[in-house]
């Protein structure tokens, strides 16, 4: 094998698409900030991406154990795939946490910016996903609006259009998002974030019943939607919490 095919071979084209939508992500969050907080935000970013990251894979293996258990070698070879949406925004929610204690500031500390970030992710996520046969809506086969989609095992096939629904919902989340009313005067630091989870959240719940790809489940529900609905709680819980003006607390 050439050493080019090595490279192509270790770095997927899911890989590639989740980069690209990292970077997008990251310069689409701190356009127009000055030099000096651009470098702070990006500090913070990092970590809350290396969260995102960790804990994705955790809850991938973890809803996998099975596999695991048997090829432990395989678990921090993220680069083979297997990793968990949900357990991602869980992730970035931990590190969000302990960045804000670490620094000794409220964990309202200016995170609203990062929704563009999150966003630029999620849609190259749901992007990567229809490349790479996750994640795909079921068959549509004698139907107009059958979108072309391929299956974990490579199948090609007119499919109800769940990853491109994904990447619209999430760009029109964003243009709602930034056209509050009077977001940046009313808006207490951090429910713009808050809102923008709970906008994915609901999002990810909504498509789980539209999804075609084999999941387990519990109580009727794929274990995705009940991972979802559990974020979604928590953003309820964190706008109130910061809508609450005892509560509003700013950086120090």
């Amino acid at each position: 094998m050439s050493e080019c095919g090595k490279i192509l071979w270790i770095v997927s084209p899911f890989s590639v698409i989740i980069g690209v939508g990292v970077v997008i992500g990251l310069g689409w969050s701190f356009l127009g900030l000055q030099e000096v907080r651009v470098r702070k935000a990006v500090d913070e970013a990092l970590g809350i991406l290396f969260g995102c990251l960790v804990c994705s894979r955790l809850f991938y293996v973890a809803v996998h154990g099975f596999y695991y258990r048997s090829h432990l070698v395989e678990i921090p070879q993220v680069w083979l795939g297997g990793l968990s949406g949900v357990g991602g925004i869980w992730g970035a929610l931990l590190a969000w946490w302990l960045i804000s204690a670490i620094s000794r500031r409220s964990p309202a500390f200016p995170v609203d910016r990062l929704v563009y970030l999150g966003s630029g992710i999620a849609i190259a996520v749901w992007a990567a996903c229809w490349f790479g046969g996750c994640a795909y809506g079921p068959n549509a086969n004698g139907v107009w609006w059958g979108v072309m989609a391929r299956d974990e095992w490579g199948t090609f096939a007119p499919r109800f259009p769940t990853q491109l629904l994904g990447i619209l919902i999430i760009l029109a989340l964003v243009w709602i998002l930034d056209r509050l009313p009077g977001r940046r005067r009313k808006l207490a630091p951090g429910i713009l974030a808050a809102l923008g989870l709970a906008g994915l959240s609901l999002e990810l719940f909504v498509l789980s019943f539209f999804r075609g790809d084999p999941s387990l489940s519990w109580l009727g529900l794929r274990l995705d939607a009940w991972g979802a609905l559990s974020l979604l709680l928590v953003s309820f819980v964190i706008i109130i919490g910061l809508s609450r003006p005892h509560k509003v607390l700013h950086s120090r």
